[in-house]
């Protein structure tokens, strides 16, 4: 906190800042930057946690706890190939709050998976892959679009560092929860934390406009 406090300091002074401040004075760029890092930390994230999660509590081997998230990415597969097509068009508010919705259910969703009920995982991560490929992909045109394009490397350049900072603390704050004794005490944490992150995604729309093709 106190080096990146440093930064926007130094970067308010600055003849020449890395990253003007002024914008974040654009709603769209703004809240693009923050679904960026709700959406690295809570989609990827949830992977490593339940990566981990599912060795730990549920007993299995790496490979079979692998094969059993593979769903998240035929879910991120298919909403891509098929349903971005159809929903670009109608602009990008719809697409956030669509695939931001998607991804929350299919996060709570999780809070009836078991051992025994394996398919309520897979079912859930198909939904949640699905809902990531639907809203990242807005997340993306907004963030790349919203300055104009002759800003639409710096946008981009923020926008992806929002992102990879937004997996290193999830990751960070996800794999600690999985470490805990209660096994059980960790899931329900993160799976509320991470549904947290898709509502937070959600709310970033709220004073944005809708970006079209």
């Amino acid at each position: 906190m106190v080096l990146l406090a440093t930064f926007v300091l130094i970067e308010h002074h600055s003849r020449a800042p890395m990253m003007p401040l002024g914008v974040f004075r654009s709603p769209e760029f703004t809240g693009a930057v923050a679904g960026g890092f709700a959406f690295q930390f809570g989609a990827y994230g949830l992977q490593f946690f339940l990566a981990l999660y599912l060795q730990a509590a549920w007993g299995v081997s790496a490979l079979t706890g692998g094969l059993l998230l593979a769903s998240f990415e035929v879910g991120t597969i298919l909403a891509s190939v098929f349903a971005n097509p159809h929903l670009l068009p109608r602009g990008t508010r719809q697409m956030i709050l669509i695939g931001s919705t998607s991804a929350a259910a299919g996060t709570l969703l999780l809070l009836g998976a078991t051992a025994e009920r394996w398919w309520v995982l897979v079912s859930a991560e198909f939904i949640i892959g699905a809902g990531t490929a639907i809203y990242s992909t807005a997340l993306n045109k907004t963030a790349s679009t919203s300055l104009g394009a002759g800003s639409a490397g710096l946008a981009s350049g923020i926008y992806n560092t929002s992102r990879q900072v937004g997996q290193a603390v999830g990751i960070a704050i996800l794999g600690a929860l999985a470490a805990l004794a209660d096994a059980r005490t960790g899931f329900s944490a993160a799976i509320i934390l991470i549904t947290c992150c898709a509502v937070a995604i959600a709310a970033t729309q709220l004073r944005t406009r809708t970006i079209t093709v």
